[in-house]
């Protein structure tokens, strides 16, 4: 398979896991994405969710080129 492919699939596990066991890292008791805390400050959930999604691709796109 390519690595294209291989990280699509890491990431789609990745992704799907993170969102069935909504960890409270990302995730208040409700359900409802945490806001970022920085320096004090709250971040937006929206702008949490995407750098999460960012970390996730890079971090599958790390894993698929080490399986070869």
């Amino acid at each position: 398979m390519s690595r294209l492919l291989n990280t699509f699939i890491i990431f789609s596990i990745g992704f799907t896991a993170i969102y069935m066991y909504k960890p409270i890292i990302f995730f208040d008791y409700n359900g409802n994405v945490r806001p970022f805390k920085f320096n004090g400050r709250r971040i937006n959930s929206v702008l949490t969710l995407h750098t999460f999604t960012i970390f996730l691709a890079f971090l599958s796109h790390i894993l698929a080129s080490r399986l070869k």
